[in-house]
């Protein structure tokens, strides 16, 4: 048991033909991943990324400074059930024009999201799910989803 830390550094351009833009994103993250047991597994995980854009024409330039953190935990029960629940946090600081700000996670404020999910495995074909999950951005009120599932594989 034991603690890993990975860390990375990304950049990414593309243009976005669905909302006619230019976007270029500059990300670091780290990672740090802890098994306490072998049935019980965390990770962390904290990131910085700067996101410039323009619309079509360049006057409607933007910039977005995101800070994200995002832990998670999984649990493991007798082969048969697994608990796991992740929170992510992020800090958006928007400046520049409000292009394609009608996009939730693009706006200036904090957008949160968590979940909570239970899956049992009746046997080595069949199991159910149950998953609770919430999406908060800002201007906006919280939508809540709850999902149930059985399958069966044949």
């Amino acid at each position: 048991m034991g603690n890993q830390l990975r860390t990375s550094y990304q950049n990414d351009y593309h243009k976005d033909t669905r909302y006619n833009t230019a976007i270029n994103n500059d990300i670091v993250t780290a990672v740090i991943f802890r098994n306490f047991s072998p049935v019980l597994n965390t990770q962390f995980s904290l990131s910085y990324s700067q996101e410039k854009g323009n619309s079509s024409n360049s006057l409607n330039e933007y910039r977005i400074s995101y800070l994200t953190f995002n832990p998670s935990l999984t649990w493991f029960f007798k082969n048969k059930y697994r608990i796991s629940s992740i929170f992510l946090a992020q800090f958006n600081n928007r400046k520049g024009s409000s292009a394609i700000s009608y996009l939730p996670e693009k706006r200036n404020g904090s957008v949160y999201t968590w979940s909570l999910q239970s899956q049992y495995r009746l046997n080595s074909f069949t199991s159910g799910s149950l998953e609770y999950s919430a999406k908060s951005y800002p201007n906006e009120t919280i939508l809540h989803e709850l999902k149930m599932e059985f399958r069966a594989e044949l």
